[in-house]
């Protein structure tokens, strides 16, 4: 069906050219010439809106209804007789050779219109003859209305060659039906290429009737004509108002800035598209992409409206001082551009043969779409070049682009002949360089005699053909694998770029760059080295040389960088980067060089990167951070939310980082604080880095485990600087005291040095508490109920990395073992109690804890040393820790209810008490970040983690019912002996306690013991002290490893010759006042009790080689004497009468070799076993 168009016919002069179809928003037109039903004349404008209709040479006519049957040169209005179904067609004689008609519009829509389609139905309704005849298409645009459709002349308009129409029947004249399939062509819609139709500017378009042969032609016509257009929205470029750096190599960060129109926006250096890295409303950062080379820089907004190119120099190289290739024979053509709109092509010749050329003798010859040779251009007199000089001829129209040297103005001669070459299809030029005097070319661009070379799909683009200087030339074979190829795409001014043109290289043999410079940057990074290495590009010279550049942020170049306390190695090819963290964005590229600072190739360029940002502004943005991000707190935050790790931590003023009880907040790095941290409870903060830095105010809260009026709590400050007064403001901090090694000398045990001076030095209320070193208060003595709680307070500068604490021997010459130093966790986190014993070898490997709670007996509670001696020390190593009571509950308190076993992790603000065990008098002990893990328990030392490494380890406790109580630890290790291991062993320390309970071995008393891998027939002597009399107890407190498998764990009482299994319940005893430590025996078989064999004696001694020293253990009878021999027979060892259960002899022999052990029993019985010592 025919879509028609009514439209109203007026009739008024021919000479009105002044009406067109408004083309207002993105639309379409049809017509299908039904309203020419009447014959009558024609008039432009009004027959039908819009049309217009002229033959040659007639101006005034008519158009006549016809069926095919007239052959005079009219005007018709083709269709069937009667019809109202019309096309409109003329016929030609040979006195009226051109029939034109078509339609005129304008762009009224405010915006340019880049899409126009044509879509129409061609007809014959004659046949003349057998000569075919077409209707051929033309467009035209203008700025102001198109007043003639010059039938005849195409100059000025541009042919669509799709859209004309060939006669479909070229045969006896005669009327044909062109409404008949076999007498029409459909033309689908054709889109008119590189099309822009301005604002406001006409097109007319128009179908051309030619005569073509005497006497009458066909009829042809044309129906149902659909026009289509697209506008699009007025592109408004991007002002850009600065480019940083303005030069660089590939891989440089570039700024882009403007003051608005940049979201969205891209980039091109030179035609490449460059990465984007980020962009916002005033600013776009792209990468210099691999490929680049100087040119135009070309920012494209969102609407994808390109802005007014800007040069930019992309750093590659300098080839002005490099060794290189020979001279070249003759002068060659070295560039050679089109332009995509109007008419302006350069061609660039360059002269390497090493004198100066005078151009009189050469001339260049141009062949046109494929043909042979048809125009010379001949050099201005008197023109030359020089050597390693280029000289460039424009060939240019009347239209002229308004980017840098779109008029021609870079050439040193302009020709207004030969303006713009040509790639359409099957019409590619040449242009070739002959010498004057011959016939003969020297150089050619292009291939002679083909309209097809052009690769690609350049069509009416313009383009710049670079020839490559790796090639050789001149040459009279072309390639285009010879020429570096760019596309000018579209009809855009702005697309074309000249900045190459007057510029060639010849081939320099530069350094070649094999790898560039690169770093990782994670958290903990401080200090890179970027790397370079190359290749000379001419073998022989003196080598390579190296030049590191950098640009800071915002910087307009690269400037070169000299060895300074930031910068080492500036000058070789591996640059060192110290302290990053103020260098972020900065950005690094080096020259390598060979022989001159003009001969070099350079690297791509490489910028720091900080690490991602996590920012709380009552959400997170991106997302919560990991330990690999930078947290940024703008508003308040608890951890009540979620626990925080992060790279590094800033929080801005007024905001408050909030840590509560059981949360932590670890930081790899630095702290940077300008509002508040606040430390509940409890809570804990960690950093990693023992070299990051905090500053700011945090306050740290801790309290206190349940303590008795006037007892006494031990501590360390976590901050600083802090003043006794005011972190112990709740307590009695007019008895605060540090402790003075060198003033105690007490062979009784720690704490017990009566003689002055005293080691208790009473600190004043303004003492500023050391980091590191502990300190005993007196807890609050005001009216209410104990055993009670009090929190400190500690505001100012948390303690972080490195803290060392002056530690000493006594002043006691004659014994080691009253060397004890009072220290402290000087953290706001937990510590390893592990892990600060393996780092400070120089101590004993045993921690003590004051954990005093509760009144003893009234019945014991008279005054002097003994006021506090139930409350004794716990006692940990690396095998465990004891406790000094039972579990206490306080009403309301669910952090009571503990045993006061230190569990391996030392809370903050904990003092406790260690054994400097070096060989000098004085020395120090370390706390450094490795000892802290957001996973150490951080509420009270003697808490259990809740998770730990099982050992193979047994707790008894003694007790009586006034409430004495002492606990001791046996366990078994895997490289364990019988003597002493330190950080394993805890020595017994007697702090004057009513009882005390610890085992023996080689003479030493053990409050914690550590022994060689279990074994059944092992025994431990147990020994105890105590001031009270009456009934007492023995229990397990608790057991883990072999010990939950382990049948039975007998206690043998040799007072009363009694084994009694503890697995089954408490042993029940009484004793007198004093010390025995020979009346327990700790044993899991029973003797006494089995069905050994007599004479056995093989199961009742152990004999044990380890560290070169023999150790033998009886069970149940004692060791009478040990006689060692070597393999000869000979006797290297023997111990006398010793009459001891346990005996250890070391520094037998000298030497490894196998020994034979002999062990005498008091009882007669003999042992003889052979070993490795």
């Amino acid at each position: 069906m025919k879509i028609k168009l009514i439209i109203l016919c007026l009739f008024f002069a021919v000479a009105g050219w002044s009406q067109a179809v408004n083309m207002t928003t993105t639309a379409s037109y049809t017509q299908s010439f039904d309203t020419l039903n009447v014959a009558r004349p024609w008039t432009n404008d009004s027959s039908i809106k819009s049309w217009y209709a002229k033959k040659s040479p007639t101006a005034t006519f008519s158009y006549f209804l016809d069926n095919g049957g007239n052959t005079a040169a009219n005007l018709y209005s083709y269709g069937t007789t009667g019809a109202n179904d019309r096309a409109l067609g003329g016929l030609t004689v040979d006195a009226t050779p051109y029939w034109d008609y078509g339609m005129q519009l304008q762009n009224t829509s405010g915006n340019p219109i880049t899409n126009f389609s044509v879509a129409y139905t061609g007809e014959q309704w004659r046949a003349a003859n057998t000569v075919g005849q077409s209707l051929f298409f033309y467009y035209k645009i203008s700025t102001t209305p198109i007043t003639d459709l010059t039938p005849g002349v195409t100059t000025g308009w541009t042919a669509v060659s799709a859209l004309n129409f060939a006669s479909p029947k070229n045969t006896t004249a005669g009327a044909l039906d062109g409404n008949l399939a076999a007498n029409r062509t459909v033309i689908a819609a054709v889109t008119l290429p590189t099309f822009t139709l301005p604002n406001n500017s006409y097109i007319m378009i128009k179908w051309e009737k030619t005569d073509v042969s005497s006497g009458s032609n066909h009829g042809l016509a044309i129906d149902d004509v659909k026009v289509n257009w697209t506008t699009v929205p007025l592109c408004t470029a991007v002002t850009v108002t600065s480019v940083t750096p303005t030069a660089g190599p590939v891989g440089t960060e570039v700024t882009i800035n403007a003051a608005s129109g940049l979201n969205g926006a891209t980039a091109t250096f030179n035609g490449i598209a460059a990465t984007v890295v980020s962009n916002s409303a005033t600013k776009l950062v792209v990468t210099i992409p691999t490929g680049a080379s100087s040119g135009n820089l070309i920012v494209t907004n969102a609407a994808a409206c390109a802005g007014t190119p800007i040069h930019y120099d992309v750093t590659k190289s300098d080839v002005t001082s490099c060794s290189g290739s020979a001279l070249q024979s003759d002068l060659f053509i070295s560039e050679v551009t089109d332009s995509n709109y109007g008419a302006l092509t350069y061609v660039e010749l360059y002269n390497n043969t090493g004198s100066l050329k005078t151009l009189s003798s050469y001339i260049l010859k141009f062949a046109f779409n494929g043909n042979a040779y048809s125009s010379t251009y001949t050099f201005p007199t008197g023109a030359s070049i020089a050597n390693g000089a280029t000289y460039v001829i424009a060939f240019r129209g009347s239209d002229i682009c308004s980017v840098p040297g779109g008029d021609g103005s870079y050439a040193n001669d302009v020709s207004y002949v030969n303006a713009g070459i040509n790639f359409e299809t099957a019409k590619n030029d040449h242009i070739a360089l002959f010498s004057s005097v011959g016939s003969t070319a020297i150089d050619v661009w292009g291939v002679f005699g083909s309209g097809s070379w052009v690769s690609g799909s350049l069509g009416t683009n313009g383009a710049s053909f670079k020839r490559k200087n790796t090639v050789s030339a001149p040459s009279t074979i072309y390639s285009n694998a010879d020429w570096n190829i760019i596309d000018f795409a579209g009809n855009v001014c702005a697309n074309n770029d000249y900045t190459d043109i007057g510029h060639y290289e010849v081939f320099r043999s530069a350094p070649t760059v094999n790898s560039h410079p690169s770093a990782t940057i994670v958290c903990a990074t401080k200090n890179i080295t970027l790397s370079v290495t190359g290749t000379e590009g001419f073998s022989g010279l003196p080598g390579l040389e190296y030049k590191w550049y950098v640009a800071a942020p915002g910087a307009s170049s690269f400037v070169a960088i000299t060895d300074n306390g930031t910068y080492s190695g500036s000058a070789t090819q591996n640059l060192t980067i110290t302290g990053i963290a103020g260098l972020y964005d900065y950005q690094y590229y080096c020259q390598i060089r060979e022989n001159l600072a003009t001969c070099y190739t350079a690297s791509n360029a490489y910028a720091i990167k900080d690490i991602p940002t996590a920012t709380w502004s009552g959400s997170w943005s991106p997302s919560a951070p990991t330990s690999t991000m930078r947290a940024i707190f703008n508003t308040s935050y608890s951890t009540a939310t979620a626990n925080i790790e992060a790279c590094s931590c800033e929080i801005k003023s007024p905001a408050v980082l909030t840590i509560t009880s059981g949360k932590y907040v670890e930081i790899q790095n630095d702290i940077t604080n300008a509002g508040t941290i606040d430390i509940q409870n409890n809570g804990s903060l960690i950093q990693v880095d023992d070299a990051a830095t905090i500053n700011g105010l945090t306050k740290v809260t801790r309290d206190t485990t349940p303590y008795e009026a006037y007892d006494f709590t031990y501590w360390s400050s976590p901050i600083t600087a802090a003043v006794n007064s005011t972190a112990f403001s709740n307590f009695r901090y007019d008895h605060t005291y540090s402790f003075l090694t060198v003033n105690y000398s007490d062979l009784l045990g720690l704490g017990h040095d009566n003689a002055p001076p005293s080691p208790w030095i009473n600190e004043s209320a303004s003492a500023v508490l050391t980091p590191g070193r502990g300190y005993i208060v007196r807890g609050s003595s005001a009216a209410g109920a104990f055993p009670r709680t009090t929190s400190a307070h500690f505001d100012g500068i948390l303690n972080n990395g490195v803290v060392t604490v002056p530690v000493t021997l006594t002043g006691d010459n004659v014994a080691d073992s009253d060397d004890y130093n009072l220290v402290g966790n000087p953290y706001a986190s937990a510590i390893s109690a592990d892990n600060f014993i393996d780092l400070n070898t120089n101590t004993s490997g045993t921690l003590y804890f004051w954990t005093h709670v509760d009144n003893i007996s009234t019945a014991y509670a008279w005054s002097g040393y003994a006021g506090y001696s139930s409350d004794d020390y716990a006692v940990y190593t690396k095998l465990g820790g004891t406790g000094t009571r039972g579990p206490i509950v306080v009403p309301g308190d669910p952090t009571s209810g503990s045993t006061a076993v230190p569990a391996g992790s030392i809370a903050s603000g904990q003092g406790f008490f260690i054994k400097y065990d070096g060989p000098t008098p004085s020395s120090t002990v370390t706390f450094n970040n490795s000892l802290r893990s957001k996973g150490y328990d951080n509420t009270q030392f003697y808490k259990a983690n809740g998770s730990h490494e099982v050992k193979d380890r047994i707790w008894l406790n003694l007790q009586n019912p006034a409430g004495m109580f002492s606990q001791q630890l046996i366990g078994y290790i895997p490289d364990g002996t019988i003597g002493y291991d330190r950080g394993y062993d805890g020595l017994f320390n007697n702090g004057g306690n009513y009882i005390n309970f610890y085992s023996l071995s080689e003479g030493e008393k053990y409050k914690i013991q550590g022994r060689p891998s279990f074994n059944l027939q092992d025994a431990v002597a147990l020994g105890y002290s105590t001031i009270a009399t009456g009934p007492f107890e023995i229990s397990i407190d608790n057991k883990e490893g072999v010990f939950e498998d382990v049948d039975n764990v007998y206690i043998e009482d040799r007072l009363v010759n009694v084994v009694h299994d503890l697995k089954q319940s408490p042993y029940l005893f009484t004793t007198e006042s004093g010390t025995f430590n020979d009346r327990f025996v700790l044993k899991y078989k029973n003797q006494s009790l089995g069905n050994e064999a007599i004479g056995d004696a093989e199961s009742e001694v152990s004999i044990v080689s380890a560290k070169q020293k023999v150790t033998v253990h009886a069970v149940a009878v004692p060791i009478k004497q040990i006689a060692v021999f070597d393999i000869l027979g000979r006797k290297v060892y023997d111990s006398g009468i010793i009459s001891q259960y346990e005996f250890a002899a070391d520094h037998i022999i000298n030497s490894q070799q196998a020994l034979i052990v002999k062990v005498i029993l008091e009882n007669g019985r003999q042992v003889t076993k052979k070993i490795m010592y």
